[in-house]
């Protein structure tokens, strides 16, 4: 079996078009950051909850003049979040 360089086709990619540039993520204390998630695997993957350093969680202010579809939705955005992705807290207090 051939081993790949991450480096080189991260340059390959990178090259393909001069408009389009790849980042390269590599792992930092056994996780991978992946959209809003952290993905780490020990005996089994474990989903948490990654935020950049610049992440505020400021939602539209209920008083503002904006739409009440607007300052919901960041609501039902982390209320989906909390459904959808298992991030193992709920076994811990289950426990």
């Amino acid at each position: 079996m051939k081993t790949s360089d991450i480096n080189e086709i991260h340059n390959r990619f990178n090259s393909i078009s001069p408009d389009l540039k790849f980042t390269l993520e590599l792992e930092q204390d056994d996780g991978l950051n992946l959209l809003d998630l952290t993905i780490k695997t020990t005996t089994k993957i474990i989903f948490g909850t990654h935020r950049k350093p610049t992440t505020s969680d400021i939602i539209t202010p209920n008083n503002s003049c904006h739409p009440s579809e607007q300052k919901l939705a960041a609501i039902q955005y982390f209320m989906n979040r909390i459904n959808m992705y298992d991030t193992g807290h709920a076994e811990q207090q289950r426990s």
